[in-house]
């Protein structure tokens, strides 16, 4: 098949930590003889022609234009849509700019398209519902955010009827997920969007997180000897990093890796040095070095909180990849979806927003080795189901068929 991909994120170069799910995703299928197109909007910065932008045969990219001059195209990438807004509200009239660049993008490549799948639900889905209607099969998948932007727009009750229409099968990367999409429905739309609907989480590629080193070589290379704590992944507030700061002030004869970047940076360097601890800050890491640290370090810390606006994260992939790299994780219970938890005994949780109850997870794990060994049991189980080459062969059915209901294709977490 030739799949279309439309979304609002995807890598700019080897390494770079923008949709680099739906990268995988899409390098998944043309392992498996399929060929990609994908349509996103254009980073603000050179890419095209740039040595550093990925290629790969049988993946092709198409990237839309929507303002000028280009340094102005700040909407998308970097901390995300919502963060991005938040410190640049102007940018909010670059969206319907955004989704017309989009749609000429998608109407110019459709036709050699056997199936479509469109990554978030706003804008994604719907400039792909608009653009093909239903003349090629479409799969739209939720990731969170735009579900909770979804559910702040006085015309929810419509637009849930109208994405679910438009495409022949919706997909959510947890239920919490699905489940909050149902209720802004109108009670004769749930039953509708249950059966036509999956949970579709994203993967990963375990063969990455194999690194050759030893673990003693790679602790000597980072000069660590201390308990290291390791936290992956943007720094933006939802992500919660300031909470595990503040938690790792009650830990004596430790150490924190941020491997990361965001908007909060600087404040987030200003905690540490005021709670006194000893945190390095590393940037963001290829997959080379997350293999490494995930090896090296002791324990992952997923501290995801839930904002005040409702917003929260849908499955980290970071989650995952830390079960499968057979580290310990520690994650709030809204970083870990409660199916996935209840099927998967595999992390400790805490709750949200709990700086002590982090603190304390974390003494935990010093402490009693046995539960170390039967988490990492457990979580090397959970991840092996989710690596790509278990899932996109699910995925293909999903595409290949109209006539199935969701209730036979839902992908278990």
């Amino acid at each position: 098949m030739r799949i279309g991909f439309v979304t609002t994120s995807f890598p700019r170069y080897a390494g770079d930590a923008a949709g680099s799910f739906v990268f995988s995703m899409a390098r998944a299928f043309i392992r498996r003889g399929h060929t990609v197109d994908v349509v996103a909007p254009r980073p603000p910065g050179p890419t095209n022609g740039d040595e550093k932008a990925i290629r790969i045969e049988g993946l092709k990219q198409y990237h839309a234009a929507y303002a000028w001059p280009q340094s102005l195209e700040q909407l998308f990438y970097g901390a995300g849509v919502p963060d991005n807004l938040a410190a640049n509200p102007w940018l909010a009239g670059l969206i319907p700019s955004a989704m017309i660049a989009l749609g000429r993008q998608v109407a110019a490549n459709w036709r050699t398209w056997d199936a479509v799948i469109s990554h978030w639900l706003l804008p994604s889905a719907i400039v792909a519902g608009i653009v093909l209607g239903r003349r090629r099969h479409h799969l739209a998948i939720a990731h969170s955010t735009d579900v909770h932007l979804l559910g702040a727009l006085p015309g929810r009750h419509r637009l849930t009827q109208w994405i679910t229409h438009n495409a022949h099968h919706m997909g959510f990367v947890s239920p919490r997920l699905r489940d909050a999409f149902v209720s802004y429905a109108s009670p004769s739309m749930k039953q509708r969007i249950l059966t036509k609907s999956s949970i579709t989480p994203m993967g990963i590629d375990i063969a990455e997180l194999k690194s050759p080193r030893t673990r003693e070589d790679i602790r000597k290379g980072f000069c660590l000897g201390k308990f290291t704590v390791l936290y992956l992944g943007r720094l933006v507030p939802v992500k919660g990093v300031d909470l595990l700061v503040e938690a790792m002030g009650q830990m004596r004869d430790a150490e924190l890796l941020i491997a990361g970047d965001g908007p909060m940076r600087a404040a987030i360097e200003a905690q540490a040095r005021r709670v006194n601890i000893k945190a390095r800050f590393l940037g963001w890491v290829g997959p080379r070095v997350r293999a490494d640290l995930l090896k090296a370090c002791d324990v992952l810390v997923l501290p995801s909180r839930q904002l005040p606006d409702g917003r929260q994260e849908g499955f980290p992939i970071t989650l995952i990849e830390g079960l499968a790299a057979s580290i310990p994780v520690v994650a709030s219970t809204v970083a870990v979806d409660p199916a996935f938890l209840e099927s998967n005994a595999c992390c400790l949780v805490t709750p949200p927003g709990s700086s002590t109850a982090l603190g304390a997870a974390l003494a935990a794990f010093r402490e009693t080795p046995d539960l170390l060994k039967k988490l990492k049991e457990n979580g090397k189980k959970a991840a092996e189901a989710l690596d790509w080459d278990t899932l996109a062969p699910r995925y293909e059915r999903l595409l290949g068929s109209r006539r199935q209901g969701g209730r036979n294709l839902t992908l278990t977490i």
